[in-house]
């Protein structure tokens, strides 16, 4: 498990949590999709901060060698959707 969550009233923390440097992989971006499907799904939430619990970094990028196949474009698609949909309301 790569995300972890914290809401402090209206306002939902998304953290990025994978040692040593956050770097995006299919697995963490699966994660992360779905905390901010649950987080747009949800009124009561009306801010959402994408930080990470790394004490020296935010994220060092993709990890480009996890992205050899054409699952990525679909994710792209489904995550642009998603976050089109959550800006909408």
């Amino acid at each position: 498990m790569y995300i972890d969550t914290d809401i402090r009233e209206d306002v939902c923390f998304i953290y990025l949590n994978r040692p040593d440097a956050n770097n995006l992989n299919q697995d963490l971006l699966n994660e992360l999709y779905d905390k901010v499907c649950w987080a747009s799904e949800h009124q009561d939430i009306r801010v959402v901060i994408l930080t990470s619990k790394l004490l020296f970094s935010f994220s060092s990028g993709l990890d480009l060698g996890s992205f050899m196949d054409n699952r990525q474009k679909v994710f792209a698609e489904k995550v642009f959707n998603t976050v089109y949909k959550f800006f909408k309301q």
